[in-house]
């Protein structure tokens, strides 16, 4: 899920009642802020937008790919 000031966040939902961080791109502290993703094969694509303090600032516009294993 697209998680704002730390980049991306990795969910285990397989128990519902109980998701389960289990892992992530990114740090709070980077200055960088995805406000969207996208999910095809084994990659995820991040959206990045600038912003100057609303609702945090954030430095760099643009989109970055990452492949996931599975």
């Amino acid at each position: 899920m697209s998680a704002g000031r730390s980049d991306l966040v990795a969910i285990d939902v397989s128990t519902p009642a109980r998701p389960v961080p289990v892992g992530g791109i990114g740090d709070v502290d980077d200055e960088q802020a995805t406000w969207g993703l996208s999910l095809r094969g084994d990659r995820v694509y991040l959206s990045y937008i600038r912003t100057f303090g609303i609702p945090f600032r954030a430095n760099w516009a643009g989109v970055k790919v990452f492949r996931i294993e599975r």
